[in-house]
């Protein structure tokens, strides 16, 4: 961030006395119930946020531009984590004061709570380990690993507009495959008919690379080729619709949107029921309204991490072949635009995706959305007025205890969390750079399948 971005801190941590709810009576003998009295416990929101961002000043209506933002915010899990109606949690030996008829003593009145609840008592569980992030530069794997300026490319190759329907180019230079890719498949129904009729020598032992051969086959052969004759077919039978929509977009902006998908992980990290005889027992809540009549409390605690990215941009293209203002043979003009929406032009980005195994450089690194910025920043075919990248993740522990009463359970949920927001705005393309390239769980499994198909 080459921006002077201010500094805010917000905390909302300070304990203070909180009304959590009332204690109500009820007579056993003829069901009359009287209000209690109000239940009052220390509480404390236990929210620290801090903000860095660019002040854009006074104006009376909400600035859109944006810019650079970074929020970090850590939540203790000393708020109200639940509420609910317990009865009874006590027996009374003599009548509530108030009470209008005298001598009701004895086991006839019970004591009931209907309010909120504060967690307490927790178990002392290692401290998340990212709680004392600084600054927009104090980087940590979880929450905050980069500054996403590494993500420039690929994010603008998946807002860019695109007029290309189908994908005839690649397709055709790569019809030379589809021999092989019918002879691999036709090899594997064989041996899975000698697998299955007895006559299996030599076939069994082999099965491991085959399948693999099969997965590679599925994957590079069969997916791609049946693609691209759906995609042909959808450009030759709604050809007008294509082609009409092609001239209605060209040369105009559009705000585009793209959203990666989510990366979740969850683990139990600790998991106790205590009952009632236990002398380990404890409610974990507070107010504490005694455990004489809770029978079993059950506390599982699991760690959550989840980081999700997206791009969000403004983006103009022209094609001339679909600009009707320019004078052009129509033949020309058609058979452009044909080429244009059925991706055959001869270009750097189609010479890269024939090139053989340029799909596992790009999971490395990126290049063909590389070679497709520069194509663009070259024949200046695709423009942008702005484009951000935005990342929100956070690393917590949820604790989530259960409540066994006589007539109900009460659950309740709290969260420490350290949770981060960041948003960086591309100046320009020129200042984007290659991506690392996460490996997802079927490209891990295409390369698995390439080390067996090597084996033997």
């Amino acid at each position: 961030m080459t921006d002077i971005l201010r500094f805010r801190q917000r905390d909302t941590s300070i304990p203070f006395t909180q009304l959590m709810g009332n204690t109500f009576y009820i007579n056993k003998r003829n069901g009359y119930e009287m209000p209690g009295t109000p239940v009052q416990a220390f509480f404390a929101p236990g929210v620290v946020e801090k903000c860095f961002d660019i002040n854009h000043g006074v104006s009376k209506t909400p600035y859109k531009v944006g810019g650079p933002f970074f929020l970090v915010r850590v939540t203790e899990p000393t708020g109200v984590c639940g509420s609910g109606r317990i009865f009874p949690y006590q027996s009374l030996s003599q009548a509530p004061a108030g009470y209008p008829l005298k001598g009701m003593t004895g086991d006839l009145w019970q004591v009931g709570y209907e309010g909120k609840f504060i967690h307490t008592n927790l178990p002392n569980l290692v401290q998340i380990p990212n709680k004392d992030i600084s600054s927009p530069t104090d980087y940590r794997t979880t929450v905050n690993p980069n500054d996403l300026s590494s993500l420039g490319a690929r994010g603008y190759a998946r807002l860019r507009p695109k007029v290309e329907v189908a994908g005839l180019g690649q397709a055709i230079a790569e019809a030379r495959d589809v021999p092989e890719t019918l002879h691999t498949t036709a090899g594997g129904l064989k041996d899975l008919y000698l697998s299955l009729g007895g006559k299996s020598k030599g076939v069994i032992s082999s099965l491991p690379k085959k399948a693999s051969d099969q997965f590679i086959n599925h994957q590079f052969g069969w997916l791609p080729f049946l693609k691209d004759l759906r995609d042909m077919y959808d450009l030759i039978a709604k050809y007008e619709y294509h082609l009409d929509k092609a001239e209605r977009q060209n040369d105009k902006w559009y705000r585009r949107r793209f959203s990666e998908e989510a990366i979740t992980s969850e683990t139990v990290v600790y998991n106790t029921t205590r009952l009632s005889n236990s002398p380990l027992f404890t409610t974990y809540l507070n107010p504490a309204l005694g455990s004489n009549t809770c029978s079993q409390v059950t506390l599982q605690v699991r760690r959550q991490t989840m980081t999700r990215i997206w791009y969000e941009g403004e983006f103009k293209r022209y094609d001339v072949e679909f600009d009707k203002r320019v004078p052009m043979h129509e033949n020309i003009r058609a058979g452009l635009g044909f080429l244009s929406l059925a991706g055959a032009k001869i270009n750097p980005v189609l010479i890269w995706k024939i090139t053989p195994w340029s799909w596992a450089a790009d999971w490395l690194v990126n290049v063909g959305d590389n070679i497709q910025l520069a194509q663009d920043l070259a024949t200046d075919q695709v423009v942008s007025k702005y484009m951000y990248l935005m990342r929100e993740s956070y690393d917590r522990y949820e604790y989530v205890s259960t409540h066994v009463y006589p007539n109900t359970t009460i659950t309740c949920t709290s969260y420490q969390e350290v949770s981060v927001k960041r948003r960086v705005a591309a100046d320009s393309p020129f200042g984007f750079s290659m991506s690392p390239g996460g490996l997802s769980g079927i490209q891990l499994a295409i390369l698995a399948a390439l080390g067996i198909s090597k084996v033997g």
